[in-house]
């Protein structure tokens, strides 16, 4: 069972306002933002099931899309599959990330970070220009309730 440190952003943040991130009937889903960084483009997937391999969110868009614009990004994006990293922003720190596998379960990606809202995921092609760091294992739950923060785990 994955834990996640979760932190909502006050009501009137766009971030907030755009998370659709929900527990139903026991499982979770996310919102989930794909930054597809050297296309200059973003999508924001909604009810991404918990257990949904990041690669398998990119392949509905794939295959279906009712918006032709993401769809013309990850037509673009699978031009370049092969040499593209994924890359989890860390909380707290700008420009600092977590390499993550795009084949492995959203919540098995996420196990032992904490996310602002809902996860960015961002696609890079050079990764050796990211900061990219070690994800340390840590206790989530000292991180759930800390005092003027409002927080959660799932």
């Amino acid at each position: 069972n994955a834990e996640y440190g979760y932190k909502v952003m006050p009501d009137t943040f766009t971030r907030h306002v755009t998370n659709r991130t929900h527990v139903h009937e026991g499982a979770l889903y996310w919102t989930v933002e794909f930054v597809f960084t050297e296309l200059d483009a973003k999508i924001l997937a909604h009810d991404v099931p918990n257990t949904d391999t990041l690669q398998d969110v990119l392949d509905r868009y794939r295959e279906v899309s009712t918006d032709v614009e993401q769809y013309k990004t990850v037509q673009r994006y699978f031009k370049f599959k092969p040499t593209v990293s994924y890359l989890l922003s860390v909380d707290g720190e700008a420009n600092c990330y977590h390499a993550i596998s795009p084949s492995e379960p959203l919540g098995e990606c996420l196990r032992s970070k904490t996310v602002v809202e809902y996860p960015t995921v961002s696609l890079v092609q050079d990764v050796e220009e990211y900061r990219v760091v070690e994800c340390r294992e840590r206790n989530v739950r000292e991180e759930v309730g800390a005092p003027g923060n409002r927080k959660g785990r799932w």
